[in-house]
């Protein structure tokens, strides 16, 4: 058959079809340009401790015990480290006047709730016949016996308490479908809130002040308190250290050694400037504006 005049050639049409399929699979199989995204910068990066410091420590005691008075202050006080006491009202009232003078001398004094409510499987709880029981508690009844203890406490020192700690560590009244947090009724009236006794730091950037993690650190020896500071410098951390009794052997409470503490109180003062010792509510507070501020490095 004669092609018509103007018409392509076969071979021509071939070689168009084969050019074009080659140019389609080539588009197929060729890797396309990777994405370049910024590096994801971690929001610790963005904060920072004041004056080129590392980390922050924080020594907490609960319970307002006398031990905590005789033997634990005065180690406080010859290293110049602040602490703050969670304070069993009643107890910290048969010995107003010692406790006010930590509180003038820098102690923080804070709520530790009037009744202490835990739970019903504590020992204890079920010895005054779990009538404070967590189980049982409402949100409202919990928030009205933690102001209780505000007013309190306002009446003994003249200040109202800016932190709290969560006895036994416990955030939640009610059981089972019904158990609620209280986290959020202490978010509402203090700076920060102190847990117990998981065994991590804080990360300043990002946890939640409302429930910080505190290390429960009766029986800790001086080399364990280094070890969990070490942690926390490393990682620009805010360790809080959770005590109740000093220097006793066989009393209500466990108890950290005298000379433990002494040894880490020396060491904290013999290193301030790579860790910042001060009491929660400071910390908190300076948290609170280098993350409002947007610009880290503030003073203390």
């Amino acid at each position: 058959m004669k092609r018509k005049k103007g018409s392509p050639s076969l071979a021509f049409v071939v070689s168009v079809s084969i050019l074009t399929v080659a140019v389609a699979v080539a588009r197929t199989c060729r890797k396309p340009a990777p994405v370049r995204h910024p590096a994801p910068v971690s929001r610790l990066e963005k904060f920072a401790w004041p004056r080129g410091i590392k980390a922050a420590v924080s020594i907490t005691f609960d319970h307002a015990t006398n031990s905590q008075l005789d033997r634990g202050l005065p180690i406080l006080d010859a290293h110049k480290v602040k602490a703050s006491f969670y304070l069993d009202i009643p107890e910290a009232g048969k010995r107003l006047v010692d406790w006010r003078k930590a509180f003038a001398e820098g102690h923080e004094m804070a709520n530790h709730s009037l009744k202490h409510p835990c739970s019903a499987g504590f020992r204890f709880e079920r010895r005054r016949g779990e009538k404070y029981a967590s189980e049982q508690a409402t949100l409202e009844w919990v928030e009205a016996d933690i102001m209780e203890a505000n007013a309190e406490l306002g009446r003994m020192f003249g200040a109202v308490p800016k932190t709290f700690s969560y006895p036994c560590g416990e955030a939640y009244v009610g059981k089972g479908e019904e158990t609620r947090s209280y986290v959020p009724v202490v978010a509402r009236h203090f700076i920060a809130g102190r847990g117990f006794g998981l065994d991590f730091s804080n990360n300043p950037a990002d946890c939640d002040l409302a429930k910080v993690n505190s290390l429960a650190v009766d029986g800790f020896s001086f080399e364990r308190f280094k070890r969990a500071i070490d942690e926390a410098v490393a990682s620009g951390n805010w360790v809080i250290f959770c005590g109740h009794a000093v220097g006793e052997q066989r009393g209500k409470y466990p108890s950290i050694a005298s000379e433990e503490l002494e040894k880490l109180c020396s060491w904290l003062d013999q290193n301030r400037g790579v860790v910042w010792t001060g009491t929660v509510a400071e910390v908190a507070e300076y948290i609170v504006k280098a993350r409002g501020a947007g610009t880290p490095g503030g003073k203390i």
